[in-house]
């Protein structure tokens, strides 16, 4: 059997890291990101995303293509931000 407590932990982090507030809001500005990054079909922004951070996801498969030129200076900015 598979151990995924790993999962919850990363899960922890990543709620703790958008700096949630108890009514759900964010604080930190993060919706921007969040919002480009379903601008376009998922997963097309999200594998850019994770490419610009150091993560070598590949391209994604066919019939998607890559991020537009608007969406990667878009999500550039933002992730410099970060």
């Amino acid at each position: 059997m598979t151990d995924f407590h790993h999962v919850s932990v990363l899960l922890e982090e990543c709620i703790d890291g958008l700096n949630i507030k108890p009514d759900g809001t964010y604080v930190d500005g993060m919706l921007p990101l969040i919002e480009l990054l379903f601008s376009e079909v998922n997963p097309i922004p999200v594998k850019y995303a994770m490419e610009c951070v150091g993560f070598d996801c590949g391209p994604c498969r066919l019939p998607l293509g890559g991020a537009s030129e608007e969406s990667k200076t878009i999500l550039q900015c933002l992730l410099k931000e970060k």
